[in-house]
């Protein structure tokens, strides 16, 4: 089966969050088939983007459940695991002694065309960054899907939206508030990447 088909039965074999009974990893790869690691790999890779709760231990193994995200407990559920990973990505890049870029700063824009991430570990967070404010993006597209088809009204879909453009707002700005130094060639290497919004259900 090709990605799109694992996606959709993984989803399928799950059951909804608010039920309160999950399924575990084993439990998933065994119902939908298929190469057990990449099974995996993807429902890791679902709830990331906010598709899937965690909603506890059940013995040694995690249960699993599907997000309705039109649910408004739901949609906080995903939205507050985006943010708070985004702080703790943010955290781990103050925390390191390097600064995030290279070259002392100049004023003239060719000064930092050539900056590049001081480490890998520098180059890892900035891209798991991207990872997870490309998820808000996501919540902010959905939310839009979902007042088109009529899944939730004009006024909720703009509140959810506008939490998520804040939420970015203030996440660059504490970023470049940690880093005043190099928070131009902070924003010249994000705007030099290819960002992409993943696959999601409505």
């Amino acid at each position: 089966m090709n990605e799109q088909e694992l996606e959709d039965k993984i989803w399928d074999k799950i059951p909804p969050a608010e039920v309160g009974t999950g399924i575990h990893k084993t439990g998933i790869w065994q119902a939908v088939g298929g190469h057990k690691q990449t099974c995996f790999d993807k429902i890791e890779e679902m709830h990331k983007r906010g598709d899937l709760k965690k909603l506890g231990l059940e013995g040694t193994k995690m249960m699993f459940g599907r997000i309705d995200a039109a649910n408004k407990a739901q949609f906080e559920y995903g939205f507050t695991f985006q943010v708070k990973m985004l702080e703790s990505t943010r955290i781990i890049l103050k925390g390191l002694k390097e600064k995030p870029f290279n070259e002392k700063m100049g004023k003239r824009l060719f000064n930092l065309k050539n900056q590049k991430p001081r480490t890998k570990i520098i180059k890892r967070n900035l891209e798991n960054m991207g990872f997870y404010y490309n998820g808000l993006l996501l919540f902010i597209c959905r939310a839009n899907l979902q007042r088109s088809l009529g899944l939730i009204s004009k006024s909720v879909a703009e509140q959810r939206i506008a939490k998520c453009e804040n939420a970015l707002q203030t996440h660059f700005k504490e970023l470049f508030s940690d880093h005043p130094r190099d928070s131009e060639a902070i924003k010249l290497w994000l705007s030099e990447q290819t960002f992409e919004i993943e696959r999601f259900k409505i």
